[in-house]
Protein backbone atom coordinates (compact mmCIF):
# COMPACT_ATOMS: atom_id res chain seq x y z
CA UNK A 1 0.00 0.00 0.00
CA UNK A 2 2.80 2.52 0.95
CA UNK A 3 4.27 1.93 -2.01
CA UNK A 4 1.31 2.15 -3.99
CA UNK A 5 0.66 5.65 -2.23
CA UNK A 6 4.11 6.64 -3.55
CA UNK A 7 3.74 5.64 -6.73
CA UNK A 8 0.34 7.82 -7.04
CA UNK A 9 1.83 10.73 -5.59
CA UNK A 10 4.83 10.56 -8.13
CA UNK A 11 1.74 10.14 -11.02
CA UNK A 12 0.22 13.41 -9.41
CA UNK A 13 2.91 15.50 -9.16
CA UNK A 14 3.16 18.79 -10.83
CA UNK A 15 4.34 19.87 -13.81
CA UNK A 16 7.45 22.47 -13.66
CA UNK A 17 5.83 26.02 -14.26
CA UNK A 18 5.96 26.49 -17.72
CA UNK A 19 7.79 30.48 -18.65
CA UNK A 20 4.86 32.82 -18.85
CA UNK A 21 3.64 34.81 -21.76
CA UNK A 22 3.36 38.73 -22.17
CA UNK A 23 0.09 39.39 -20.47
CA UNK A 24 -2.81 40.44 -22.53
CA UNK A 25 -4.80 42.13 -19.89
CA UNK A 26 -3.80 45.23 -18.12
CA UNK A 27 0.18 45.09 -17.18
CA UNK A 28 1.45 46.24 -14.02
CA UNK A 29 1.30 49.86 -13.62
CA UNK A 30 4.92 51.34 -15.04
CA UNK A 31 3.49 55.22 -13.85
CA UNK A 32 2.67 53.95 -10.58
CA UNK A 33 5.67 52.76 -9.94
CA UNK A 34 8.24 55.63 -11.45
CA UNK A 35 5.85 57.72 -9.01
CA UNK A 36 7.26 55.68 -6.04
CA UNK A 37 10.53 54.54 -6.53
CA UNK A 38 13.25 54.58 -8.98
CA UNK A 39 13.01 51.18 -10.58
CA UNK A 40 16.95 49.34 -11.77
CA UNK A 41 15.32 49.25 -15.36
CA UNK A 42 15.07 53.35 -15.61
CA UNK A 43 18.23 54.78 -17.25
CA UNK A 44 18.94 58.13 -16.82
CA UNK A 45 17.67 60.67 -18.67
CA UNK A 46 18.34 64.67 -19.85
CA UNK A 47 17.83 67.16 -17.25
CA UNK A 48 15.70 69.89 -18.62
CA UNK A 49 15.23 72.80 -16.55
CA UNK A 50 11.21 72.53 -15.47
CA UNK A 51 8.68 75.20 -17.08
CA UNK A 52 6.88 77.89 -14.50
CA UNK A 53 3.62 76.51 -15.45
CA UNK A 54 4.34 72.78 -14.71
CA UNK A 55 2.24 71.29 -12.83
CA UNK A 56 3.49 69.26 -9.91
CA UNK A 57 3.48 65.50 -10.49
CA UNK A 58 3.46 62.54 -7.94
CA UNK A 59 7.29 61.18 -6.96
CA UNK A 60 10.65 62.13 -8.52
CA UNK A 61 11.42 59.91 -11.51
CA UNK A 62 7.80 61.50 -13.54
CA UNK A 63 8.93 65.13 -13.71
CA UNK A 64 12.08 64.16 -15.56
CA UNK A 65 10.73 61.54 -17.67
CA UNK A 66 7.71 64.02 -18.53
CA UNK A 67 10.31 67.02 -19.37
CA UNK A 68 11.87 64.44 -22.06
CA UNK A 69 8.74 62.74 -23.71
CA UNK A 70 7.04 60.77 -21.50
CA UNK A 71 4.82 58.24 -22.04
CA UNK A 72 6.42 58.12 -25.23
CA UNK A 73 9.71 56.29 -23.89
CA UNK A 74 9.83 52.34 -23.73
CA UNK A 75 12.39 50.84 -20.84
CA UNK A 76 13.95 47.96 -21.55
CA UNK A 77 14.51 45.15 -18.41
CA UNK A 78 17.01 42.50 -17.98
CA UNK A 79 15.68 39.06 -19.15
CA UNK A 80 15.20 37.18 -15.87
CA UNK A 81 14.03 33.84 -17.48
CA UNK A 82 10.33 33.74 -16.37
CA UNK A 83 9.03 35.27 -19.65
CA UNK A 84 9.78 33.55 -23.12
CA UNK A 85 10.63 36.21 -25.16
CA UNK A 86 9.42 34.44 -28.41
CA UNK A 87 5.92 33.60 -27.45
CA UNK A 88 5.45 37.37 -25.58
CA UNK A 89 6.84 38.66 -29.02
CA UNK A 90 4.66 36.65 -31.48
CA UNK A 91 1.67 37.42 -29.03
CA UNK A 92 2.28 41.50 -29.85
CA UNK A 93 1.31 40.71 -33.09
CA UNK A 94 -1.05 38.08 -33.26
CA UNK A 95 -2.55 38.41 -29.53
CA UNK A 96 -5.93 41.02 -30.18
CA UNK A 97 -5.51 44.85 -29.25
CA UNK A 98 -3.84 45.46 -26.00
CA UNK A 99 -2.61 49.27 -25.47
CA UNK A 100 1.15 49.88 -25.35
CA UNK A 101 3.26 48.61 -22.14
CA UNK A 102 5.98 50.59 -21.64
CA UNK A 103 8.49 48.14 -19.90
CA UNK A 104 9.45 44.85 -21.98
CA UNK A 105 12.28 43.12 -21.51
CA UNK A 106 15.58 43.55 -24.12
CA UNK A 107 14.65 40.61 -25.83
CA UNK A 108 10.99 41.12 -26.51
CA UNK A 109 12.07 44.37 -27.46
CA UNK A 110 15.16 42.99 -30.14
CA UNK A 111 12.99 41.18 -31.54
CA UNK A 112 9.77 42.63 -32.08
CA UNK A 113 12.11 45.61 -33.90
CA UNK A 114 13.83 42.87 -35.80
CA UNK A 115 9.89 41.38 -37.13
CA UNK A 116 7.98 44.72 -37.54
CA UNK A 117 11.16 45.93 -39.68
CA UNK A 118 9.77 43.58 -42.64
CA UNK A 119 6.84 41.59 -43.25
CA UNK A 120 4.99 40.24 -40.12
CA UNK A 121 1.61 38.98 -41.10
CA UNK A 122 0.50 36.68 -44.06
CA UNK A 123 -2.66 38.27 -45.75
CA UNK A 124 -5.12 36.10 -46.92
CA UNK A 125 -9.17 34.68 -47.40
CA UNK A 126 -8.57 31.85 -45.70
CA UNK A 127 -8.46 32.11 -42.00
CA UNK A 128 -5.73 28.86 -41.68
CA UNK A 129 -3.57 30.58 -43.89
CA UNK A 130 -3.16 33.42 -41.83
CA UNK A 131 -0.48 34.21 -39.16
CA UNK A 132 3.29 35.47 -38.83
CA UNK A 133 5.18 35.20 -42.13
CA UNK A 134 8.25 32.68 -42.28
CA UNK A 135 10.37 36.12 -41.96
CA UNK A 136 8.98 36.80 -38.58
CA UNK A 137 9.21 33.66 -37.45
CA UNK A 138 12.98 33.78 -38.03
CA UNK A 139 13.14 37.49 -36.51
CA UNK A 140 10.83 36.37 -33.24
CA UNK A 141 13.48 33.04 -32.82
CA UNK A 142 16.58 35.44 -33.16
CA UNK A 143 17.64 35.45 -29.71
CA UNK A 144 21.13 37.94 -30.50
CA UNK A 145 20.61 41.77 -29.10
CA UNK A 146 20.37 44.12 -31.24
CA UNK A 147 24.05 46.42 -31.39
CA UNK A 148 23.64 49.85 -32.59
CA UNK A 149 25.32 49.42 -35.80
CA UNK A 150 22.27 47.51 -36.96
CA UNK A 151 19.80 50.29 -36.14
CA UNK A 152 20.55 52.09 -39.44
CA UNK A 153 19.70 49.07 -41.74
CA UNK A 154 16.41 48.68 -39.52
CA UNK A 155 15.21 51.95 -39.42
CA UNK A 156 15.34 52.41 -43.61
CA UNK A 157 13.93 48.77 -44.40
CA UNK A 158 11.19 49.79 -42.20
CA UNK A 159 10.60 53.36 -43.69
CA UNK A 160 11.40 52.44 -47.34
CA UNK A 161 9.69 49.08 -47.64
CA UNK A 162 5.91 48.30 -47.91
CA UNK A 163 4.79 45.73 -44.47
CA UNK A 164 1.86 43.88 -44.10
CA UNK A 165 1.21 44.82 -40.99
CA UNK A 166 1.74 48.51 -39.85
CA UNK A 167 0.04 50.82 -36.98
CA UNK A 168 1.30 53.73 -35.01
CA UNK A 169 1.35 52.07 -31.38
CA UNK A 170 3.53 49.28 -33.16
CA UNK A 171 5.67 51.90 -35.31
CA UNK A 172 6.03 54.13 -31.37
CA UNK A 173 7.13 50.72 -30.50
CA UNK A 174 9.53 50.12 -33.23
CA UNK A 175 11.31 53.11 -32.52
CA UNK A 176 11.62 53.35 -28.71
CA UNK A 177 12.53 49.66 -28.20
CA UNK A 178 15.35 50.45 -30.41
CA UNK A 179 15.99 53.78 -28.65
CA UNK A 180 15.71 51.15 -25.22
CA UNK A 181 18.52 49.24 -26.79
CA UNK A 182 20.74 51.42 -28.60
CA UNK A 183 20.54 54.90 -27.26
CA UNK A 184 18.96 58.15 -28.74
CA UNK A 185 21.63 59.20 -31.17
CA UNK A 186 21.81 56.22 -33.75
CA UNK A 187 17.58 56.26 -33.65
CA UNK A 188 17.60 59.34 -34.36
CA UNK A 189 20.05 59.45 -37.19
CA UNK A 190 19.00 56.53 -38.47
CA UNK A 191 15.80 58.83 -39.51
CA UNK A 192 16.95 61.25 -40.78
CA UNK A 193 18.96 59.56 -43.03
CA UNK A 194 16.71 58.41 -44.66
CA UNK A 195 14.67 61.57 -44.72
CA UNK A 196 17.68 62.95 -46.64
CA UNK A 197 18.27 60.40 -49.07
CA UNK A 198 15.12 58.35 -49.70
CA UNK A 199 15.15 54.92 -52.10
CA UNK A 200 14.91 56.10 -55.53
CA UNK A 201 11.33 56.03 -57.19
CA UNK A 202 8.12 57.18 -55.56
CA UNK A 203 6.74 55.54 -52.75
CA UNK A 204 3.56 53.52 -52.43
CA UNK A 205 0.68 55.74 -51.18
CA UNK A 206 0.83 53.40 -47.98
CA UNK A 207 3.84 54.72 -47.15
CA UNK A 208 2.71 58.17 -46.03
CA UNK A 209 1.20 57.04 -42.75
CA UNK A 210 3.79 55.11 -41.47
CA UNK A 211 6.87 57.98 -42.24
CA UNK A 212 4.10 60.37 -40.49
CA UNK A 213 4.33 57.82 -37.48
CA UNK A 214 8.14 57.31 -37.06
CA UNK A 215 7.75 61.16 -37.08
CA UNK A 216 6.07 61.71 -34.35
CA UNK A 217 8.16 59.36 -32.49
CA UNK A 218 11.26 61.16 -33.61
CA UNK A 219 9.95 64.38 -32.24
CA UNK A 220 10.45 62.56 -28.81
CA UNK A 221 13.51 60.91 -29.23
CA UNK A 222 14.69 64.41 -29.96
CA UNK A 223 13.94 65.49 -26.53
CA UNK A 224 16.63 62.60 -25.41
CA UNK A 225 19.19 63.84 -26.95
CA UNK A 226 21.82 66.39 -25.60
CA UNK A 227 21.54 69.75 -26.40
CA UNK A 228 24.43 69.80 -28.88
CA UNK A 229 23.11 66.66 -30.86
CA UNK A 230 19.42 68.18 -30.83
CA UNK A 231 21.06 70.96 -32.34
CA UNK A 232 22.82 69.72 -34.85
CA UNK A 233 19.65 66.93 -35.43
CA UNK A 234 17.40 70.13 -35.91
CA UNK A 235 19.27 71.36 -38.41
CA UNK A 236 19.51 68.67 -40.45
CA UNK A 237 15.38 68.59 -40.01
CA UNK A 238 14.78 72.57 -41.01
CA UNK A 239 17.03 71.65 -44.47
CA UNK A 240 14.94 68.21 -44.99
CA UNK A 241 11.45 70.29 -44.88
CA UNK A 242 12.53 72.95 -46.87
CA UNK A 243 13.84 71.29 -49.46
CA UNK A 244 13.29 67.40 -49.01
CA UNK A 245 12.29 64.56 -51.82
CA UNK A 246 8.90 65.26 -53.68
CA UNK A 247 8.86 61.54 -54.50
CA UNK A 248 8.88 60.51 -50.91
CA UNK A 249 6.31 61.38 -48.65
CA UNK A 250 8.46 64.18 -46.29
CA UNK A 251 6.17 64.31 -42.71
CA UNK A 252 6.89 68.24 -42.86
CA UNK A 253 3.40 68.86 -40.89
CA UNK A 254 4.84 66.69 -37.96
CA UNK A 255 8.48 68.00 -38.21
CA UNK A 256 7.22 71.62 -37.71
CA UNK A 257 5.35 70.54 -35.03
CA UNK A 258 8.16 70.03 -33.18
CA UNK A 259 10.91 72.43 -34.66
CA UNK A 260 8.57 75.20 -34.24
CA UNK A 261 6.49 74.51 -30.56
CA UNK A 262 4.85 78.12 -30.32
CA UNK A 263 3.02 77.92 -33.47
CA UNK A 264 1.27 74.18 -34.23
CA UNK A 265 0.90 74.04 -37.50
CA UNK A 266 -2.11 74.29 -39.63
CA UNK A 267 -3.76 71.25 -39.99
CA UNK A 268 -2.74 69.75 -36.82
CA UNK A 269 -4.65 67.01 -34.83
CA UNK A 270 -4.01 65.42 -31.47
CA UNK A 271 -0.17 64.00 -32.06
CA UNK A 272 1.25 67.33 -33.31
CA UNK A 273 0.37 69.40 -30.24
CA UNK A 274 2.42 66.66 -27.74
CA UNK A 275 5.22 69.37 -28.12
CA UNK A 276 3.87 72.58 -28.30
CA UNK A 277 3.68 75.46 -25.76
CA UNK A 278 0.47 76.63 -27.22
CA UNK A 279 -1.59 76.33 -23.89
CA UNK A 280 -4.94 77.66 -26.15
CA UNK A 281 -4.32 75.00 -28.98
CA UNK A 282 -4.11 71.95 -26.35
CA UNK A 283 -7.17 73.15 -24.51
CA UNK A 284 -9.09 74.00 -27.54
CA UNK A 285 -8.57 70.36 -28.46
CA UNK A 286 -9.10 68.35 -25.44
CA UNK A 287 -12.87 70.41 -25.96
CA UNK A 288 -13.20 69.31 -29.19
CA UNK A 289 -11.83 66.15 -28.47
CA UNK A 290 -13.76 63.03 -28.76
CA UNK A 291 -13.57 59.92 -26.73
CA UNK A 292 -15.19 57.90 -29.80
CA UNK A 293 -12.75 59.01 -32.45
CA UNK A 294 -9.59 57.82 -31.33
CA UNK A 295 -9.62 56.75 -27.41
CA UNK A 296 -5.50 56.47 -27.26
CA UNK A 297 -5.19 60.26 -28.00
CA UNK A 298 -7.16 61.04 -24.76
CA UNK A 299 -4.74 58.51 -22.98
CA UNK A 300 -1.82 60.61 -23.18
CA UNK A 301 -0.80 62.69 -20.24
CA UNK A 302 1.69 64.74 -22.03
CA UNK A 303 -1.81 66.85 -22.83
CA UNK A 304 -2.06 67.74 -18.97
CA UNK A 305 1.26 68.23 -18.74
CA UNK A 306 2.09 71.06 -21.35
CA UNK A 307 -1.18 72.74 -20.97
CA UNK A 308 -1.22 72.24 -17.34
CA UNK A 309 -4.06 72.79 -14.31
CA UNK A 310 -6.45 74.21 -16.59
CA UNK A 311 -6.37 70.71 -18.93
CA UNK A 312 -7.07 68.52 -15.66
CA UNK A 313 -11.25 69.15 -14.94
CA UNK A 314 -11.59 69.03 -19.60
CA UNK A 315 -9.37 65.64 -18.84
CA UNK A 316 -11.60 64.57 -15.58
CA UNK A 317 -15.13 64.97 -17.42
CA UNK A 318 -14.46 62.66 -20.53
CA UNK A 319 -14.59 60.13 -18.14
CA UNK A 320 -17.82 59.28 -18.26
CA UNK A 321 -18.45 59.33 -22.20
CA UNK A 322 -15.37 57.74 -22.63
CA UNK A 323 -16.09 54.58 -20.36
CA UNK A 324 -19.62 54.82 -22.29
CA UNK A 325 -17.47 54.12 -26.23
CA UNK A 326 -15.45 51.21 -24.80
CA UNK A 327 -15.85 47.80 -25.96
CA UNK A 328 -16.37 45.55 -22.72
CA UNK A 329 -13.69 43.37 -24.13
CA UNK A 330 -11.08 46.45 -23.40
CA UNK A 331 -13.11 48.52 -21.16
CA UNK A 332 -10.84 47.18 -18.26
CA UNK A 333 -7.48 48.09 -19.58
CA UNK A 334 -8.53 51.17 -21.19
CA UNK A 335 -10.26 52.82 -18.22
CA UNK A 336 -6.83 51.58 -15.81
CA UNK A 337 -4.48 53.73 -18.38
CA UNK A 338 -7.55 56.55 -18.43
CA UNK A 339 -6.43 56.37 -14.24
CA UNK A 340 -3.07 56.18 -15.04
CA UNK A 341 -2.74 59.00 -17.39
CA UNK A 342 -4.33 61.34 -15.05
CA UNK A 343 -3.41 60.25 -11.44
CA UNK A 344 0.52 61.19 -10.92
CA UNK A 345 -0.75 64.74 -11.40
CA UNK A 346 -0.53 66.27 -7.63
CA UNK A 347 -3.72 68.45 -7.76
CA UNK A 348 -6.97 68.72 -5.19
CA UNK A 349 -9.33 68.19 -7.77
CA UNK A 350 -7.46 64.77 -8.79
CA UNK A 351 -7.34 63.42 -5.65
CA UNK A 352 -10.80 64.16 -4.96
CA UNK A 353 -11.90 62.46 -7.97
CA UNK A 354 -9.70 59.60 -7.44
CA UNK A 355 -11.74 59.21 -4.17
CA UNK A 356 -14.73 58.88 -5.84
CA UNK A 357 -13.33 56.25 -7.91
CA UNK A 358 -12.66 54.61 -4.74
CA UNK A 359 -15.85 52.61 -5.19
CA UNK A 360 -15.76 51.64 -9.07
CA UNK A 361 -16.39 48.28 -9.79
CA UNK A 362 -13.19 48.22 -12.42
CA UNK A 363 -10.91 50.92 -11.03
CA UNK A 364 -11.47 51.35 -7.49
CA UNK A 365 -8.63 49.15 -6.58
CA UNK A 366 -6.26 51.36 -9.30
CA UNK A 367 -7.54 54.51 -7.52
CA UNK A 368 -6.50 53.69 -4.12
CA UNK A 369 -3.22 52.19 -4.55
CA UNK A 370 -2.69 56.04 -6.40
CA UNK A 371 -4.12 57.38 -3.59
CA UNK A 372 -1.81 56.01 -1.22
CA UNK A 373 1.17 57.68 -3.01
CA UNK A 374 0.18 61.06 -2.13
Amino acid sequence: MANATKKATKRKAAPAPAKKHAPVGAPPSVVRALATSMPPWLRPVPAVKPRTSEPPLVGDALPALFRVGFPHIRFAADDDGTIDPAPATAEIFTGGWMLPQLLRPRGVWARLARAYAGNVLTLSSDPRRRGLTPEAKQAIADPRPIEPEAVPGLVRRLMTEPGTLRNRELTEDFVYALEALCGPEPVAGAIVDVLESPPPGTALPQMKPLVDDVALALGFVRLRLTPAKQKALDARLRAVVASGSKRYPIPRLRLTAFLDTAHPPRGAVVPDVLHTTDVPAILAGMKAFRPDAYPLDLLDPRLVFLAGADAIPLYLEKLPAYERCLHPNVAPVQLRAFVDAIAPFRDPRVTAWLQALEAHAIVGTDAKAWLATR
